[in-house]
C-alpha cells in the first residue's frame, strides 16, 4: 500500500484495517524492514553489547533473566533510526544510542516511550524516539520523539517490571518531521510501502 506523508498532517491511521489493541500509525511514522543479512549483524552486536554489560545492574530496574533478548531488541530500533536518519550504528554498550539521540525500542505496537528519571538529570535536552517491533522483530515502526524535560507527572507509572517512571503516550510524541538534527541526521524518507506484518 502506498502511504503520502503530507505536511503537517497528524492524521491517524491504519494500513490494512483496524487491529485490537494497536494503535494507528501517524502520518509521520517510518516503517523499516530488516532483511536476513541485516538480523544476523544486529545478532552478532547484541551478544557483543551483552558481554560488555555483563555485571552491570540494569538501570531501569528491569531483572536481567534475558539480557540478550532485550539487548538485540534495542539494537534493532536504534539501527532502524540509524537507517532512517543516515546515521553510523556501532551498537556501543555505553552513551547516546544513535548519533545525537536516545532509541527506546519496545517490543509491542501499542506501548508508551519509557523515560527514566536518570534520563530526565543527565539528558534533559537529548531527543528520545520511540520504536516499536512487530512480533517477528523484523519491523520497526519509528513512532515519535520527545524531550526527557517534557515529561508530565501524569505520566509516571511502574508498568512491566520497571521502578517507577515516566510511559510517555504515542499520541503526545512530537512529529518526526519536527525532529531536531543532530550530528549529521537527515530528515527522515517517505516510506512508500508498508509490510504487511508491521502491525500484526
Amino acid at each position: 500500500m502506498n502511504v503520502h506523508r503530507c505536511e503537517g498532517c497528524t492524521k491517524l491511521f491504519y494500513p490494512h484495517g483496524p487491529i485490537d489493541g494497536v494503535p494507528p500509525l501517524r502520518c509521520d511514522a517510518v516503517i523499516i524492514t530488516i532483511d536476513d543479512p541485516t538480523w544476523h549483524l544486529l545478532e552478532l552486536a547484541a551478544q557483543r553489547r551483552s558481554e560488555a554489560t555483563k555485571g552491570f545492574r540494569d538501570r531501569g530496574g528491569v531483572e536481567d533473566q534475558d539480557r540478550y533478548r532485550r539487548t538485540l531488541l534495542g539494537a534493532c530500533g536504534e539501527w532502524a533510526v540509524a537507517k532512517a536518519l543516515g546515521l553510523s550504528f556501532d551498537a556501543k554498550p555505553f552513551g547516546l544510542d544513535v548519533g545525537g539521540y536516545n532509541v527506546r525500542t519496545r517490543g509491542r505496537h501499542e506501548y508508551a516511550l519509557i523515560v527514566q528519571d536518570f534520563d530526565v538529570r543527565d539528558h534533559p535536552t537529548v531527543p528520545f524516539l520511540l520504536v516499536t517491533a512487530s512480533p517477528s522483530w523484523r519491523a520497526m515502526i519509528i513512532r515519535g520523539w520527545l524531550t526527557p524535560q517534557e515529561c508530565r507527572p501524569e505520566w509516571r507509572q511502574t508498568y512491566g517490571g520497571y521502578r517507577e517512571a515516566f510511559f510517555a503516550p504515542q499520541a503526545d510524541l512530537h512529529d518526526l518531521r519536527r525532529l531536531p538534527e543532530r550530528g549529521g541526521a537527515r530528515q527522515p524518507e517517505t516510506f512508500d510501502d508498508v509490510p504487511d506484518d508491521a502491525l500484526t
